[in-house]
């Protein structure tokens, strides 16, 4: 239980390596019905509309394990779905932290159509590109 009692103090990273040096995955660290447990804090978490008034850029990496891109995807389906304009991106062979950069000239461009009033082109079913 050290990881466990770190969590309190430590930030992301050193707890990650902590957890890393003890071995622990999903696998062996969440209790059967953990998700009943966690069901107050994903209701908390979740989004009160899908119908945004202001577009949203959406970037992913193909290989990300931190934010993976099945729930990205479900999340731009359910704001298309909605009526939000969303231009989303995939980046082939990308992780979470490769991708920031990577999407960098995508969002910029993202940025100064929003700022300017100018329209931006709708992506809702992006591929890896």
């Amino acid at each position: 239980m050290p990881a466990y009692q770190a969590a309190a103090d430590l930030c992301v990273y050193p707890l990650t390596s902590k957890a890393r040096a003890e071995e622990l995955n999903f696998s062996n660290s969440l209790k059967p019905g953990y998700q009943h447990a966690l069901a107050p804090a994903f209701a908390a978490m979740a989004y009160p509309t899908m119908k945004l008034k202001q577009p949203l850029f959406v970037g992913t990496g193909e290989v990300d394990q931190d934010v993976p891109p099945p729930l990205q995807l479900g999340l731009v389906k359910a704001a298309c779905e909605a009526g939000t304009v969303v231009q989303a991106h995939i980046y082939k062979g990308l992780n979470h932290d490769q991708t920031v950069n990577a999407s960098l000239p995508d969002s910029e461009i993202f940025t100064k159509a929003v700022m300017s009033d100018q329209p931006v082109t709708p992506q809702c079913a992006p591929t890896p590109e």
